[in-house]
């Protein structure tokens, strides 16, 4: 019997107490809190960059069409990416293109709504972007 309080004197507890089992799950809580956060963030910009590249497939095809027909006026187009952004963005004109002038637009929807530092984007038919913070945005 004096053996086995002396071996539980030397260190031999085994388990962990409440206390520092409730500190374990908090710290765990709060980082993978951090994590999920940075996540969402990153996914809000990497499609905001897929919107971006959407809309310069759309300003390509309305300036070949204007080389071939001398006019901006024709329906949008179908763009392969849009499907990748279904649910993220809605790509349409701003308005309606005419001889001389379009103006494409992606509007977030769904959770990239919530990127309001950016907005609906936006390229016109002189190159002209544009979105709530057009430096961090573009």
């Amino acid at each position: 019997m004096n053996r086995k309080m002396h071996a539980r004197s030397m260190g031999g507890s085994r388990g962990f107490s409440l206390l520092e089992l409730m500190i374990a799950v908090t710290v765990l809580g709060i980082v993978t809190a951090a994590a999920v956060a940075t996540y969402g963030n990153s996914m809000i910009k990497t499609r905001r960059g897929t919107a971006e590249a959407c809309l310069m497939e759309a300003a390509q095809f309305m300036e070949r069409n204007y080389t071939l027909n001398m006019t901006y006026d024709v329906d949008f187009p179908e763009l392969a990416c849009a499907d990748e952004l279904d649910g993220f963005y809605e790509f349409d004109f701003i308005g309606v293109p005419d001889a001389t002038t379009y103006v494409v637009a992606a509007t977030p929807e769904g959770d990239q709504a919530k990127d309001t530092q950016c907005g609906t984007l936006s390229i016109d038919q002189a190159g002209a972007k544009n979105a709530n913070n057009i430096d961090a945005c573009w």
